[in-house]
């Protein structure tokens, strides 16, 4: 009788995941692997010598606006200062605008003992002035925020006039959106922006919002990305 041949089991196959064709991404090859990637024991935990990343290559004319938005607290903030900090580091310039008075959440990500910024927007009539006074945290990143432990309200129509003197002095200009802000307010800042970034989680409360938070804001969504 044949006697049956072992299945040798196959090395998986490693296959590089590409974006969508976009001229704004460069696919380069990551150095190959050597002895010194590996653990003393000379074991390899990797199936691949080479790896292929794609790098979003941001283009000359980028000019943005990205309003940042979520039904719950989920990393929004997070995701908004990182963001700002990311295209800051590669050249852009950034202004990143803070629309929550209460939390202040993004003062704790500027590493930096300020008062005296948000908080004095009534003071001015002309918001080229009052941008002047934003926090610099380095020459391309701007930032509008105030300190936790300073209480205040925005007028919510000199914001939008210090986001457009933003939009003028900036390539991108980031704005974090209060989540308790109100479907006006909320829908008038949407406007204001070229793309939205919908920050959620996986948590069952969040997702049943979600529906909720489209449905009263809808008409801020009109032709955005």
């Amino acid at each position: 009788p044949v006697q049956p041949q072992p299945i040798q089991p196959q090395q998986p196959q490693y296959i590089p995941q590409t974006p969508m064709a976009d001229p704004n991404y460069e696919q380069r090859e990551v150095r190959p692997l050597s002895d010194n990637d590996f653990p003393s024991d000379g074991k390899k935990r990797v199936i691949r010598e080479t790896q292929i990343e794609s790098v979003y290559q941001i283009p000359n004319d980028y000019k943005k606006t990205i309003v940042i938005m979520s039904p719950e607290s989920c990393g929004k903030t997070t995701i908004a200062t990182n963001l700002a900090y990311e295209l800051a580091n590669r050249g852009l310039k950034v202004c990143l605008i803070d629309t929550d008075n209460i939390k202040k959440d993004i003062y704790y990500y500027i590493h930096q003992e300020h008062i005296g910024c948000l908080s004095r927007i009534n003071e001015f009539n002309d918001m080229e002035d009052m941008y002047d006074i934003g926090i610099k945290v380095n020459d391309k990143l701007t930032v509008f925020t105030e300190n936790k432990g300073l209480e205040y309200e925005i007028n919510y129509s000199k914001l939008y006039g210090l986001i457009n003197v933003a939009q003028e002095k900036n390539d991108c200009v980031i704005i974090d959106l209060k989540e308790s802000l109100g479907q006006e307010k909320t829908k008038d800042l949407l406007k204001l922006s070229t793309n939205i970034l919908f920050v959620i989680d996986k948590k069952i409360t969040t997702l049943n919002r979600i529906a909720d938070k489209f449905a009263k804001t809808k008409g801020g969504f009109v032709n955005k990305d």
